[in-house]
C-alpha cells in the first residue's frame, strides 16, 4: 500500500492507522538512497512524501526557509535561486532526491567543504511518529531534549520527516567551476 499525503496531519493519520493495525511504515522520498532505508517488507505501508513539496515561508532577514520534506533538491534550489538565495546543498542526486531524504541519509554534497553538509544547514525539523510529532532543533519544546542529531541519519526509522527550517545564503555574484585531473 502507498499513501501520498499532502500535509503533516495526513502523515499522522496514516501512522496512527498503521500503529493500530500493526503495519510497518516505510518513509519514501524520491528513492535515490543507497543504504536501503526505503526498502520495506511485505505488508508494510509506504508513505511517499513527494506531495509535500512547498516552501512554506522564506524569511530573508533571518536567512531561513521553512520547507516541506518532499521537495526535490533541484526544485528547492531553483525556487530559492529565483529570488537570489540558495541552500548550496548539492549532492550528486540533487535532481532526484528530497530534502527529507537529506535528513534521513545525513547528506553531503559537492559544496560541503564551503557551505557545510546538510546537517549544518538544518536548524529544525518535525517528524511524525506513532506517539505524536517529534519537534527537533530550534522547534524542540522547552524542557525536552533536542533529538535532531539522532533524527539525522536515522534513514526514516524514527519517524516520517514532514517539514524543516533551513539556513539559506545569498547566491554569489559569480561562480567559477573547474575540475582537475
Amino acid at each position: 500500500v502507498v499513501a501520498s499525503p499532502r500535509s503533516p496531519e495526513e502523515v499522522a493519520k496514516v501512522i496512527a492507522w498503521a500503529a493500530k493495525e500493526g503495519v510497518s511504515v516505510v518513509p519514501y522520498g524520491a528513492g535515490s538512497g543507497v543504504c536501503g532505508g526505503a526498502h520495506g517488507r511485505a505488508g508494510s505501508i509506504v508513505i511517499d512524501t513527494k506531495r509535500m513539496n512547498r516552501i512554506r515561508e522564506l524569511n530573508l532577514s533571518n536567512r531561513t526557509a521553512w520547507i516541506e520534506a518532499g521537495i526535490l533538491g533541484q526544485h528547492l534550489e531553483d525556487q530559492l535561486g529565483s529570488v537570489g538565495w540558495m541552500t548550496a546543498h548539492s549532492p550528486s542526486s540533487i535532481a532526484c532526491s528530497t530534502t527529507g531524504g537529506y535528513i534521513a541519509a545525513r547528506s553531503a554534497g559537492q559544496f560541503s567543504s564551503r557551505y557545510g553538509v546538510f546537517d549544518d544547514m538544518l536548524l529544525a525539523a518535525n517528524a511524525e511518529t506513532p506517539i505524536g510529532t517529534l519537534q527537533t532543533g530550534l522547534w524542540t519544546p522547552p524542557g525536552e531534549e533536542d533529538l535532531l542529531p539522532i533524527l539525522c541519519g536515522s534513514e526514516g526509522g524514527l519517524g516520517v520527516v514532514t517539514d524543516m527550517l533551513l539556513r539559506i545564503t545569498q547566491q554569489p555574484q559569480q561562480r567559477w567551476f573547474r575540475g582537475y585531473a
